[in-house]
């Protein structure tokens, strides 16, 4: 799953950060590992290409039906904020992180130049063979504006939250409190409200005592959720094929 190495990353300098404690050898072991294995599946230009590996590894990013191929956008900018929180775990640790800084920021232009449709104002979903998916979802604009990629981050936000977004929306808990946290850390206070109750607020409404791990706002008014139907059953299908 290369998107949870990535979310490894974050966490990782979030306990070094808050706990004050300076990452040991074990954990920087790891990280090195992890981001020799990255760079052994960068394409050219930087980006993470998981061409042909679509079924061995597992893009989670949401329980969605994203365009989940190539280049995938989500993806890659969550690898951009890995390797800016990688340079700080190094720096913090008294080791030189300027070369991982140097990546962040060509992967960043990188993104921008690529995933960025200006017609639309939102980020596609992939890009695979040269090609960008016609699809757009809030998976990919929130992943670029959460990681600090967007270079117009106001601007992404109000598009793809906006009443009148016809792309793929996020149904996981996951990446909701991922989209919750960015929207309260940066102000954006009513705007949280509002995705919280017709998150949360909803599955409340139509029953729920626990929090559902799929959820559709949008589906018919009280239908209900399975809390590990959809976790498990897409599991399945990944492990076995069928």
């Amino acid at each position: 799953m290369p998107d949870f190495c990535t979310h490894f990353v974050m966490m990782a300098e979030e306990y070094f950060r808050y706990s004050g404690k300076v990452c040991d050898g074990e954990i920087m072991s790891a990280l090195s590992r992890l981001f020799a294995w990255f760079e052994k599946n960068e394409a050219a230009d930087g980006l993470i290409d998981i061409s042909g590996k679509e079924e061995e590894w597992w893009c989670f990013i949401d329980w969605a039906d994203t365009d989940r191929r190539g280049k995938v956008t989500a993806l890659n900018c969550l690898y951009f904020q890995a390797l800016c929180r990688y340079a700080d775990i190094l720096e913090r640790a008294g080791k030189e992180g300027g070369f991982y800084r140097a990546k962040a920021e060509r992967l960043k232009e990188n993104i921008n130049r690529i995933m960025y449709d200006s017609a639309s104002g939102l980020y596609c979903d992939c890009v695979a063979d040269g090609i960008r998916s016609r699809s757009f979802s809030q998976q990919a604009s929130m992943y670029a504006v959460i990681t600090g990629v967007a270079e117009e981050p106001e601007k992404v936000l109000y598009k793809v939250t906006s009443e009148g977004f016809s792309g793929v929306k996020v149904r996981g808990a996951f990446l909701m409190c991922l989209c919750l946290d960015y929207m309260l850390e940066n102000g954006y206070k009513a705007l949280a409200r509002e995705w919280t109750d017709k998150f949360w607020g909803e599955m409340l409404r139509r029953g729920a005592t626990t929090w559902w791990e799929v959820f559709e706002p949008d589906s018919p008014p009280g239908k209900k959720a399975d809390p590990l139907e959809g976790c498990i059953m897409r599991f399945v299908e990944h492990e076995t094929g069928s």
